[in-house]
């Protein structure tokens, strides 16, 4: 049930930060999409360990609270939970939120998933 919802979340997770909302949301960088992309690869070998530490490296990389700062925290957020840390995902992802630079569709989500996660962790 749990591995359930931790695959559910980071789905809705990594999808959203490339939907937007249609027309007004910022953009990532194109360095930034093909990195992202490399780590959905390691996500989907369930590399997480791989995954979380490319994410924490690109972390680095990334402007102070930026999009792409909150989109990378956002996708970190995921490993987390896929990793079953699920109150490290839900600290990681408040950060993403309390940068206030998510656009409206993504912060309902994130919203929503960072309910979730604390749900996993009672």
């Amino acid at each position: 049930m749990m591995r359930l919802l931790a695959f559910a979340l980071c789905l809705s997770l990594l999808s959203s930060a490339y939907a937007g909302d249609k027309g007004n949301s910022p953009k990532i960088s194109p360095w930034l999409y093909k990195k992202l992309v490399q780590t959905e690869q390691l996500i989907a070998k369930k590399s997480y360990p791989q995954a979380e530490q490319k994410l924490q490296s690109i972390l680095s990389d990334v402007k102070d609270k930026s999009y792409e700062q909150a989109t990378v925290l956002r996708s970190l957020s995921s490993v987390y939970a896929l990793k079953n840390q699920y109150k490290k995902a839900a600290e990681t992802l408040s950060k993403a939120i309390n940068l206030g630079v998510l656009p409206t569709g993504q912060m309902k989500n994130a919203l929503l998933n960072l309910g979730q996660l604390y749900m996993a962790t009672e």
